[in-house]
């Protein structure tokens, strides 16, 4: 057995063992699935006090005609402001309506005594809404133009398809998509692949500064080459890595097709029994229900997890190396991590243009593509770009590799001083 083996052996038997490893690949699923599900429970969650807004009205035309809701109670009145305030000393707000609301709806006046929130403003201006359009279709003299008008409104829905080679003649053989699907799952493998890359590479950090600090660095290097401790290292977390990540696709994908195969047999039959299936639903169904579109999203994000998690655990192992704590990595650590956070604020570009010239670049650049060509890829990339975007990709890894090596062998033998950039730098001209 080589000795970068042995090393690769005890970084992931080490970890692997661990009770922090199975509790996290435990109960990081249920995690996650609480920050998807709770956010969206609270917000549903009514916890808004019940308020009295006060419509001033000298016209008598529109307050009357207002009504009150469970959260919010509508006064009507046609007394001055100043009198109003002071006739209703507790209340929450005033509306003031003047004589042009009906011909300028947009001419509306809200005065609260604390902060107004937006669902207090979105109430009053649907009703104040609802009332000057009561009045316009009465006034048009036209009998029954409410009924006409609703009638008049289409609803709509679009099914959009891709069109590929084998569709250039047909549109029987076109695949089809759902942009909002795509855009959520964009969203969630960027997003994973930022939190992976960072924890993930981070602790190939973390467990080259423990070593130092201990000592046992000093020892292991008498019997194995710095370069050789590294690679060990970072190949040990990256097998562990795989491991939990792998545990938690299988998972999530077998639960996504569970959940659709289940939800496909209710929206079929709601769609017999409406004669019809949204567009948009069927092209969800679709994607849900198909094993080579999932699997291909789940290969997808391995390739890229793995290609980015080995070029940023080289970096980080260089910057562990070359301090003594941990409190020490901010100024070393922070242009590892600045092109990760990059990625991340322009993926919410990227996914409203996946096709732009912007994507493409940063999907083909090394330290942005695995989160951008990720974002990308469900709304389908051109094999020729993936194949480039990987290839750089592992090729900057290695490259990476060489480069944070140089300053790994200097750096594990750095002890009682906080080196600088320039100076982390200069290591790395070192020939050896």
């Amino acid at each position: 057995m080589s000795k970068i083996s042995l090393i690769i052996a005890r970084e992931y038997n080490q970890r692997v063992k661990k009770r922090t490893f199975i509790l996290t690949t435990l109960l990081m699923p249920i995690l996650m699935a609480a920050l998807m599900i709770i956010p969206g429970v609270l917000m549903m969650m009514d916890n808004a006090p019940k308020r009295e807004v006060v419509v001033i009205d000298p016209t008598g035309q529109i307050a009357p005609k207002m009504q009150s809701q469970e959260k919010l109670t509508i006064t009507a009145t046609t007394l001055p402001y100043e009198q109003a305030l002071k006739a209703h000393p507790e209340t929450y707000g005033f509306l003031i309506i003047t004589e042009n609301t009906l011909e300028n709806p947009t001419d509306l006046e809200l005065y609260t005594r604390e902060s107004a929130t937006i669902d207090v403003e979105n109430a009053l201006k649907s009703q104040v809404r609802n009332v000057i359009y009561n009045h316009r279709i009465a006034q048009s003299g036209v009998e029954g133009l409410a009924q006409i008008v609703e009638t008049l409104k289409p609803s709509m829905a679009m099914a959009t398809f891709t069109i590929g080679e084998s569709s250039a003649e047909s549109t029987d053989s076109a695949q089809q998509s759902n942009s909002g699907l795509s855009m959520g799952i964009a969203y969630a493998t960027g997003f994973a692949l930022y939190l992976f890359i960072l924890l993930y590479g981070a602790m190939v950090m973390q467990g080259v500064i423990e070593e130092k600090s201990n000592r046992i660095i000093e020892v292991m290097i008498s019997s194995i080459k710095p370069f050789e401790l590294m690679m060990g290292k970072i190949i040990g977390v990256a097998l562990t890595a795989l491991t939990q990540v792998g545990i938690w696709i299988v998972l999530g994908t077998i639960g996504m097709i569970v959940a659709g195969n289940m939800m496909a047999p209710d929206v079929l039959d709601a769609a017999a029994q409406a004669n019809s299936m949204p567009s948009e639903m069927a092209g969800i169904m679709n994607a849900l229900t198909n094993p080579s579109y999932i699997w291909g999203i789940v290969g997808a994000f391995i390739i890229f997890f793995l290609g980015g998690y080995l070029l940023y655990a080289a970096m980080f192992a260089a910057v562990g190396s070359a301090v003594d704590n941990v409190q020490d990595t901010q100024q070393l650590q922070l242009p590892v991590t600045i092109p990760i956070i990059f990625s991340l604020v322009i993926m919410m570009a990227v996914m409203k243009e996946p096709n732009s010239a912007m994507a493409f670049w940063f999907s083909i650049i090394p330290f942005t593509s695995p989160i951008i060509m990720m974002t990308r890829i469900p709304y389908g990339v051109p094999v020729w770009e993936l194949i480039t975007s990987i290839v750089l990709l592992y090729g900057s890894f290695i490259f990476m590799t060489k480069f944070a090596a140089k300053i790994y062998r200097v750096g594990i033998f750095m002890y009682g001083k906080k080196p600088s950039l320039k100076e982390v730098i200069k290591w790395s001209r070192y020939k050896y």
